[in-house]
């Protein structure tokens, strides 16, 4: 790895850090909505969604987020969840 590998896998840590938060953090902001306004997105599969949720979560399954990206308001602050079976 040379010095401009390195320095493009810093700049990805960051801005992938910047842009994500801990789900202790999401579960404290989803005790306090009034205080930390956002929007939850279950990207889990329909189905999936129907079964249970995250009170206040919106579906929005994986596979149609890039195509419901482009109408979410800018302004707001999102935060998606999911699951992933091995």
């Amino acid at each position: 790895m040379n010095a401009s590998d390195a320095d493009l896998r810093k700049h990805w840590f960051r801005m992938k850090l910047a842009a994500e938060c801990q789900m202790i953090d999401a579960f404290r902001r989803i005790q306090d909505p009034a205080k930390y306004p956002f929007v939850l997105l279950d990207t889990r599969a329909r189905a999936d969604y129907d079964k249970g949720r995250i009170p206040g979560a919106l579906s929005c399954p994986l596979d149609q987020l890039p195509a419901v990206a482009t109408t979410l308001d800018p302004s707001r602050e999102y935060v998606t969840y999911c699951y992933h079976e091995t």
